[in-house]
């Protein structure tokens, strides 16, 4: 991870999602999320890059995650060491072993109906109005 304003860190907390989840039909809880990973804090300090405009240091952690195979996701919460702020980050991950993705995509959940609607009417467009020549 990438530390460009130099925050340091309260902690980073690092959770993959269980074995038996599958990102491609459900929505992530935190119930479906193992922390593997808390760093506890860490100071401001690390390796420096020599681009001008990343700047800041850069922070490696081991984290291991067993008895994973298939598709994942890994969700990572960093509290910033000087404030109380909190930054998330989240990506797509695959372990070895696991069912090949599927040749069409999954069909997406349908969206609860709430009973809301809306109508747009283009302006100069009304309904029911006629203009006169």
């Amino acid at each position: 991870m990438h530390d460009q304003a130099r925050h340091g860190g309260a902690y980073i907390r690092i959770h993959v999602t269980k074995q038996g989840f599958d990102p491609l039909t459900q929505r992530l809880r935190w119930s479906d999320l193992e922390q593997v990973l808390d760093t506890g804090p860490f100071p401001d300090e690390g390796p420096t890059t020599d681009d001008p405009i990343l700047d800041g240091v850069s922070y490696s952690f081991q984290v291991t995650a067993p008895g994973r195979t298939g598709r994942h996701i890994v969700y990572a919460v960093w509290r910033a060491g000087h404030a109380d702020q909190n930054y998330y980050m989240c990506s797509d991950v695959r372990f070895p072993g696991g069912a090949p993705d599927p040749t069409t995509p999954p069909p997406s959940p349908p969206a609860p109906n709430d009973g809301c609607t809306a109508a747009y009417t283009p302006p100069g467009q009304w309904t029911g109005v006629s203009r006169a020549r």
